[in-house]
């Protein structure tokens, strides 16, 4: 987690603490130059020493440090960037400048981008939540066979609060933000052959 922080009021704190909440048991690596341990596991100045090539980084960086984090991943061997980081192409034409040279250097090196701009995805059945939505900081997921792709981050936390009111539970949920890597197709190519999703619901 790029941008980790013990801070709940920060994306990056509440990111590490929806992923250890609900119970990921895999590693889990705190990227803080300014922090020794986060959450209870050693932090670390920068991706580039971590003892073992993540598979994922999320990243809740400023639009300004993005590129330097998305350089440090691509060193690091991370096969996919979630990219929570705003202000890009959305704001016009230096995010676009920025969002653009994200993509060429994860296509340079075979790394896949979810987002930017995008509040990232979780999957019920192997614990994983990616996601810095304060919604998701509930007790405990619902599991169930709902398999969600959103363009908006905004319109799945309120989907996911009208089903977690009335005990419905998702396989996935997957928010896509800017598209500028990943669509919403390969979602639902995803969602398609999952067999944890039974219900595929899809906002465009």
């Amino acid at each position: 987690v790029i941008g980790a922080s013990e801070d709940r009021g920060k994306f990056g704190g509440r990111l590490i603490f929806n992923l250890l909440h609900h119970g990921f048991r895999g590693r889990v690596y705190p990227i803080n130059p300014k922090r020794r341990t986060i959450l209870g596991h050693k932090a670390y100045s920068d991706i580039r020493y971590v003892p073992a090539p993540p598979d994922v980084a999320v990243l809740a960086v400023p639009a300004n440090d993005l590129l330097a984090a998305l350089q440090g991943c691509v060193s690091s061997g991370v096969k996919v960037a979630v990219v929570i980081t705003g202000q890009l192409a959305e704001t016009g034409h230096e995010g676009t400048r920025i969002e653009e040279e994200a993509v060429a250097i994860a296509r340079a090196a075979d790394m896949r981008i979810l987002g930017p701009n995008c509040l990232g995805a979780l999957n019920t059945a192997s614990s994983v939540c990616l996601s810095p939505s304060v919604t998701m900081s509930v007790e405990r997921l619902h599991k169930g066979y709902v398999g969600v792709v959103s363009q908006s981050g905004a319109l799945q936390t309120a989907m996911f609060m009208r089903a977690f009111d009335a005990g419905i539970g998702f396989s996935s949920a997957i928010t896509l933000g800017n598209q500028a890597d990943l669509e919403l197709s390969d979602g639902f190519d995803y969602l398609v052959d999952d067999p944890e999703t039974k219900a595929i619901l899809l906002y465009i």
